[in-house]
């Protein structure tokens, strides 16, 4: 199992190997944040596709340029959730998942129980 204290973000495996990372609230989120969890995850899965869920807390926001990053990014995964707290960041992820081009499932969710029941049946 996973569970790295990063920066400005928990990351972590839950028992049933969903890879979660939770950015903390009240930062906005720099490139380097995103670098941080992808290095995260590439030395964790070795090869293997994991579930992602990501959470973003209410007064997170997220750079410009850490949004390209994030949507360059070109690790596979089974599947992604999002959860998003704000009601602006839910706006711009509507504008992040067009232009996110990825060949696996990815959803925004307002809450965690919701999120983790979307990846579980994936």
């Amino acid at each position: 199992m996973l569970d790295v204290q990063l920066k400005n973000a928990h990351v972590y495996t839950d028992q049933d190997n969903v890879f979660i990372c939770e950015y903390k609230d009240n930062i906005t989120i720099e490139p380097l944040d995103v670098q941080d969890v992808i290095d995260a995850y590439d030395n964790y899965h070795d090869g293997e596709q994991l579930k992602v869920m990501l959470v973003f807390p209410k007064n997170t926001n997220v750079s410009s340029n850490a949004r390209q990053l994030a949507e360059k990014r070109e690790k596979p995964a089974l599947a992604e959730a999002l959860v998003i707290e704000s009601t602006m960041q839910r706006i711009l992820f509507k504008f992040y998942k067009r232009s996110r081009k990825v060949l696996y499932p990815i959803k925004e969710f307002s809450n965690r129980e919701a999120a983790l029941r979307w990846l579980h049946n994936r």
